[in-house]
């Protein structure tokens, strides 16, 4: 007499829900599955390391062609709802690898980010590299621009 549903070998059983284990898709299929690629480097290691820092920045206001100057691996910001972030660090901790992240910078990716990040909070997983908020008409009167 077998055990479980299959009533046959359980040996057999046990092989078959490893296999589907290593087999079964990622639910973020462009994530990168290698950790060592990245040089052990993941979303754990980064909430760490968040965890310890703290935003010394005085927050300023940037205008969208300040941001878009800072477009490379070695200095890389975004916009996303209406804050501007320096995620050059970020870049190598990225699940998606470096070309997936550095596809918002320079730009406001809000609608990128919302698009394949809907329940992640960027402010919490950036916010100790926040720099401040983007600079428009509506803030004109409150506050000076920064380089």
């Amino acid at each position: 007499v077998g055990r479980g549903r299959g009533g046959g070998n359980p040996d057999a059983a046990e092989s078959e829900v490893k296999e589907r284990r290593v087999t079964k898709p990622s639910i973020t299929p462009k994530h990168n599955s290698n950790p060592k690629a990245a040089g052990g480097r993941s979303i754990l290691h980064w909430m760490k390391k968040i965890k310890q820092l703290k935003n010394p920045n005085k927050l300023k206001y940037f205008t969208a062609d300040q941001v878009a100057l800072h477009n490379t691996t070695d200095d890389a910001w975004t916009i996303i709802d209406g804050v501007v972030y320096n995620f050059t660090e970020f870049i190598s901790y990225h699940p998606g690898g470096e070309n997936t992240v550095m596809q918002g910078a320079g730009i406001d990716s809000t609608a990128l980010f919302k698009k394949v990040h809907q329940y992640v909070n960027a402010k919490m997983m950036l916010e100790p590299f926040i720099l401040g908020k983007l600079y428009s008409n509506r803030t004109a009167g409150t506050a000076s621009r920064t380089s």
